[in-house]
């Protein structure tokens, strides 16, 4: 796993290209870790996750899978608690996370970009949901992602024929945010978490929790939480300065106070 930082952005690169950028748990607990260091960290306004070489990720690891193989339904329930926490952490990574995919995004690879909030895609991208071609059900998240993302008919044509769409498609359905070409994919993305870095990080934040709720709330409760939070934010150094700013015509100078 490769970290790089961009001025407010951590740029994190799973970095397998060899296997195709497949998902182990051990790999995603490390992604997991990286992120639960992002969020404590002030400097990191945005995350950007991309793939080394030619896939975003091919999907699980194989070998992974087949080290598993006779172990018990119990053994390996228990085992997979760390793999469980690792999805919600991904989930729940309070600053905004942006996919940049490269190429293929299979399976878990593709839970993994759905885990996402905006996800950029470049014109060679690739996705597929190809449990049931294989006798599985979906993992990652995907059951609770995907319908939260292109809406239930779209998720169940996508699990239920297994297939492979294009990024042409993927953005007609809603999937991604945005195609670009391949050379210009990691710009994109990039520029995006720098807009994103620009605003009050607090504000994001609130936003970001916002609409990670709001599919299981309904809009009384909605309309309360945001009022409330709304409410707390006029008290931060950030409001104060954002409303200064405006005032004044210049730029604002955001502290994450």
């Amino acid at each position: 796993m490769l970290q790089e930082r961009r001025g407010g952005t951590l740029l994190v690169t799973i970095n397998r290209p060899d296997r195709l950028n497949a998902l182990s748990w051990a790999l995603i607990a490390d992604l997991a870790g990286v992120l639960e260091a992002a969020a404590g960290d002030d400097e990191v306004r945005a995350t950007v996750i991309t793939g080394a070489g030619r896939a975003f990720s091919a999907g699980g690891d194989v070998r992974d899978q087949r080290a598993r193989a006779s172990w018990s339904v119990v053994e390996k329930l228990e085992a997979s608690g760390p793999l469980m926490d690792a999805v919600r952490t991904a989930w729940e990574f309070p600053k905004p996370l942006i996919a940049a995919v490269n190429g293929i995004a299979a399976g878990a690879g593709a839970g993994l970009a759905m885990l996402c909030d905006i996800r950029y895609a470049s014109t060679e991208a690739r996705f597929g949901f190809p449990f049931a071609k294989v006798g599985l059900g979906p993992d990652y998240g995907v059951s609770y992602t995907l319908p939260r993302i292109v809406g239930p008919g779209q998720a169940a044509r996508l699990l239920y024929t297994a297939r492979y769409i294009d990024a042409v498609e993927s953005l007609r359905i809603g999937l991604v945010e945005e195609v670009v070409e391949p050379e210009h994919l990691l710009e994109a993305a990039l520029g995006l978490a720098t807009e994103i870095a620009a605003v009050a990080p607090f504000g994001v934040r609130l936003s970001k929790q916002a609409l990670r709720r709001s599919a299981s709330l309904d809009l009384g409760t909605a309309l309360t939480t945001e009022i409330t939070a709304q409410f707390l934010a006029t008290q931060t150094a950030d409001h104060l300065e954002g409303a200064t700013a405006f005032a004044e015509k210049r730029p604002p100078r955001f502290r994450n106070r």
